[in-house]
This record gives structure tokens, C-alpha cells and sequence, in this order.
């Protein structure tokens, strides 16, 4: 089974096994595991480990620009409105080129 597409009990059960990705997973697997993770603590308002995650899946690589559009909204919430627009402005760039490379793909 595709670990995008992977259901669990409760939030805590994801959690601990995006975790053990982060420990022994592939590099897709790790993104993965970022990106749901950051659902997880957008959700229980942990704004700097949402950022944590996402700026993580960039520096490995992922192009998506909705990864761009969501941490330069995080940034907003977070106040950091100067860094939210540079974040933007990158997220314009790649969806102009015709969206991201070949690679995990992004989770909705």
C-alpha cells in the first residue's frame, strides 16, 4: 500500500508511524511522513513544527507549489509576513513552470 494513502485508528497511531518513517524510512517515505505530520500539528495549532516539516520536505527536494502556498500561509499565521511573501513568490515561480518533478507524490 502507498503510505499517502494509508488509514489509522486515531491521530496518535498516525503519528507513531510517521515517526518510525522519520527513523527508518527512504527518503520518499520520510517526506511522506513530514507532510502528514504537518497535517497533524496544523491541526493541534503547532505552527513552528508545521514549518519544521515542510521547510524539511523543501530542502529534500519536493517542488510542489501547494507545499510553498501552505508554509508561506503558515509564515502568515506565524507573523512572519516578510518570509510568507518571499515563500510565495517562489510557489508562483514553480507553478509557472508547469508544476513539480517526477517524486512522491504531494498529499492533499
Amino acid at each position: 500500500m502507498d503510505e499517502s494513502q494509508r488509514r489509522f485508528a486515531s491521530e496518535d497511531e498516525e503519528a507513531a508511524w510517521c515517526l518510525s518513517l522519520l527513523r527508518d524510512g527512504d527518503r520518499n517515505q520520510k517526506i511522506v511522513a513530514r507532510e502528514r505530520l504537518s497535517q497533524i500539528f496544523e491541526r493541534r495549532g503547532l505552527l513552528d513544527e508545521v514549518a519544521q516539516c515542510l521547510e524539511s520536505n523543501i530542502r529534500e527536494g519536493v517542488r510542489d507549489p501547494r507545499v510553498y502556498q501552505r508554509l508561506s500561509g503558515i509564515y502568515r499565521r506565524q507573523g512572519r509576513h516578510e518570509l510568507a511573501d518571499e515563500v510565495l513568490v517562489e510557489a508562483r515561480r514553480l507553478a509557472e513552470r508547469g508544476g513539480r518533478p517526477p517524486g512522491p507524490r504531494p498529499i492533499v
